[in-house]
């Protein structure tokens, strides 16, 4: 762990990878509609699934520090926060040891620092930080993020069952630059994806939780890319892996109802889950299942 004096004091917070196999695929994918056609009939058939690599981009990089070469966390803390600095510090070192981390929350004067350990994803921990004396790199969940992993953290442990055979894995998806970015959805980076893996097929599910009162119900590409990712499932061809996608609303059902005059089962259809359903995670589990 490193720290150099400056106001912000870069703290390197070493990850713990989960003992799984990578599950796998990759391909990339905007808004203008005479370009999106041009590109889509370029791009159709160079579209391919990959094995998801250790040195993938959506992977935290390394830091140059000694058991820093399977990434790092660089946390940002004003030297005032002096309590949370010491904490932190403790946390790198629990983090080095590789030894498994509880939940947890670092509390200092205004600023807060919360991680949560889940076996399910592909790098341990994730981190959610607020406070105007403190930021993280790469970028930190924020709460609705948090809590939809919180979510399918509990419900994976409370059906322990349903994943012996068909085991699930998570992956916190990067933004512009490093992450899985779908041109022809108006350039749109899901915050999550989801492997759920059944012998020989797989189904990867696109997930995103976010505040929706902004988008518009007609030609909305986000709104559109349950649709989008099935057709690009079908261009690929691969019958052993399937696509799915949702997006996990933080803004209520009843406001998005009045807001787009449209019914609950309009929104279902376009496979729009709401963070306030506390039974949305069981309908998100059962769609990935491979077919």
């Amino acid at each position: 762990m490193s720290r150099r004096p400056f106001r912000c004091s870069p703290l390197s917070i070493w990850f713990q990878w989960t003992n799984r196999p990578y599950p796998g695929f990759t391909f990339h994918c905007s808004s203008n509609p005479y370009y999106s056609f041009r590109k889509k009939g370029w791009e159709e058939p160079h579209l391919e699934y990959a094995e998801l690599t250790a040195d993938d981009p959506n992977f935290p990089e390394a830091g140059t520090g000694i058991g820093e070469d399977q990434g790092v966390y660089r946390v940002s803390v004003e030297k005032s926060e002096a309590t949370l600095i010491t904490q932190l510090k403790q946390l790198g070192e629990e983090l080095r040891k590789r030894s498994g981390l509880a939940d947890k929350a670092y509390n200092g004067a205004q600023a807060k620092l919360e991680v949560l350990s889940f076996k399910g994803h592909l790098y341990e921990p994730l981190i959610k930080a607020s406070g105007a004396t403190i930021s993280v790199k790469p970028v930190a969940l924020n709460d609705g993020e948090m809590r939809f992993v919180h979510r399918l953290k509990d419900y994976c442990a409370a059906h322990a069952d349903e994943f012996v055979d068909k085991p699930l894995f998570l992956l916190r998806n990067m933004s512009k630059g490093r992450g899985v970015g779908f041109f022809e959805a108006g350039n749109f980076y899901p915050d999550f994806i989801v492997w759920r893996i059944d012998g020989d097929k797989q189904r990867i599910t696109f997930v995103d939780p976010k505040g929706i009162r902004q988008l518009s119900w007609a030609n909305e590409p986000k709104l559109d890319f349950h649709q989008t990712i099935r057709e690009m499932e079908t261009r690929m061809g691969d019958a052993n892996v399937s696509l799915r996608s949702f997006i996990v609303s933080v803004t209520s059902a009843a406001e998005m109802a009045r807001h787009w005059g449209v019914t609950a089962k309009e929104m279902a259809d376009r496979n729009i889950l709401f963070d306030e359903d506390e039974y949305y995670v069981d309908r998100l589990a059962s769609e990935t299942v491979p077919a």
